[in-house]
Formats: structure tokens, C-alpha cells, sequence
């Protein structure tokens, strides 16, 4: 088995026309053209996806306080729990329980980042990090890219 021209999955199992280019492409990639060809297989050993370590360099730890951070941060933007948790379009009582002491997932806090502009994790794969990275044009290649 072949791996994906596009992103380097080990199951290129279809072949597509992919902006003017004939690739052999995995099963997710063959959706960005036209499929020439596919074959369908069995699920075995080889559809099993492997874990993805992220870089060091991205890794992030939410930081201890986040409640008490969200509850300024939103109290800064003359917000109600209810305001904020409709912006971020989630269950009502989301704010309530984060500002309480419960930890959200990683995407949760990405959006509250975005929306409160403060950072909300610790590390350099810290959202609000990138981005100042990306104003300041600070940004290499070697900041987003992994080398093998």
C-alpha cells in the first residue's frame, strides 16, 4: 500500500485529479478532486491510525486559573455567562461550570481565547502566541513545519 500524496496516510487506496494533477490519494484526500479510480478494502492492521505525537514546540497546558481568567475576561467585555456562552455558540451552563472549576476541552478554550483575547494556555503553541508570532512576521517555516 502506497502512501497519500496529499497528507502521507499509508492507505492511498484511490487514484484523483486534484487541481490538474493525477495523485494517489487516501480516502479522505480524494474528496478535494475527481476520483479516477478507487479500490475498496477491508478494514485490517493497515486502517488502524497511529497515534500523531504533537511537536514540542506546539505542546500547551491550560493554565490553572482559567476560571477566575474567564470570569475577568468576560466581565471586561461587559458580558453575562449567558452572553458569552450564546457568542461561543455552546450549552447554556458552560460558562458557569468553567468559571467554576471545570476544565473544557482544548477547542473550547482556543474559541475563548479568540473571543476574550486572553491566552488561556501556557506553552508556545499557545493560539494567541501564534498569532502574535504571525503579526510580528516572526514566523519561519521551522515553527510550523516537522521535520522527519
Amino acid at each position: 500500500m502506497s502512501d497519500c500524496e496529499i497528507c502521507g496516510r499509508s492507505n492511498a487506496d484511490a487514484e484523483a485529479v486534484i487541481e490538474g494533477s493525477k495523485l494517489k490519494v487516501c480516502r479522505l484526500c480524494s474528496s478535494l478532486g475527481h476520483v479516477l479510480a478507487s479500490r475498496e478494502q477491508a478494514i485490517g492492521p493497515t486502517m488502524i491510525k497511529k497515534p500523531v505525537r504533537m511537536p514540542e514546540e506546539l505542546k500547551v497546558e491550560p493554565r490553572e486559573d482559567i476560571g477566575k481568567i474567564i470570569r475577568n475576561g468576560r466581565e471586561k467585555l461587559g458580558l453575562t455567562q449567558e452572553q458569552l456562552t450564546e457568542r461561543l455558540k455552546l450549552p447554556s451552563n458552560t460558562i458557569k461550570r468553567i468559571e467554576n472549576g471545570w476544565m473544557p476541552p482544548l477547542d473550547v478554550l482556543n474559541r475563548l481565547e479568540t473571543i476574550t483575547r486572553i491566552s488561556l494556555v501556557e506553552g508556545t503553541g499557545s493560539s494567541i502566541e501564534l498569532r502574535k508570532k504571525l503579526e510580528k512576521k516572526m514566523m519561519t517555516i521551522g515553527d510550523v513545519a516537522e521535520l522527519k
